[in-house]
């Protein structure tokens, strides 16, 4: 993936000078999405989950680098019709982020704040299903079920957050609330005698990191 490979190269040469880098972290973050992923009139099945790596350079004067993989299962379904027919589908999705961001540490002891900001692009890709039936005569009624794969365009998200960080030796965690606003929705829909499916553009997470750090 190229977001992936732009992410570690931005990393790697951060961390490559003898000035420059100061310490190496890796560890894993997962967490919740506070907000819900679809608008009322669409059942929202996601999961209530996102997880994945996360690496960071440490920088002076309390900068950084951090990248992070988050994966999400995002889905919903809706059903609709009247007494000539009825239809429902339902998707469910692969969501991927590939965050970016450049981290502050404030210098306040013990709970060590930090805010942050950067750039996100963001894959989604799964199935879709749609079944129903309509009246074919005055007394029957005809079927139908197809499946099909999903492939929806890249979006990019501005992100920023804040949370803190508390160290144990060389184990830090760091619990953190990040909003990210996207340029558009990860899935639209338009059906032909029904709503429109949009997600949303603005989402909040809490996130708690665990990483270890590697000095110099």
């Amino acid at each position: 993936m190229r977001q992936l490979q732009i992410g570690l190269f931005l990393l790697m040469a951060a961390g490559s000078g003898p000035i420059c880098g100061q310490s190496f972290s890796f560890g894993f973050k997962g967490g919740a999405p506070v907000t819900s992923e679809f608008a009322d009139g669409f059942v929202d099945e996601s999961r209530r989950y996102a997880a994945g790596p996360t690496v960071e350079v440490g920088l002076p004067l309390g900068l950084g680098i951090e990248f992070d993989a988050l994966y999400r299962r995002s889905g919903y379904s809706l059903s609709y019709g009247g007494q000539l027919y009825s239809s429902a589908t339902r998707e469910a999705d692969n969501v991927w982020e590939f965050p970016l961001l450049a981290t502050y540490r404030l210098r306040v002891p013990v709970l060590k704040p930090f805010v942050e900001g950067g750039w996100a692009p963001r894959i989604a890709h799964g199935h879709s299903i749609e079944s129903g039936r309509y009246m074919s005569s005055l007394s029957t009624y005809a079927s139908y079920y197809s499946s099909s794969s999903t492939s929806w365009p890249t979006t990019h998200g501005a992100v920023v957050g804040g949370g803190l960080r508390i160290s144990a030796g060389r184990i830090t965690f760091a619990p953190e609330l990040r909003y990210t606003r996207w340029n558009q929705p990860a899935v639209q829909v338009i059906f032909s005698d029904g709503p429109t499916c949009i997600s949303g553009q603005n989402q909040v997470d809490f996130l708690l990191g665990v990483s270890f750090r590697m000095k110099r």
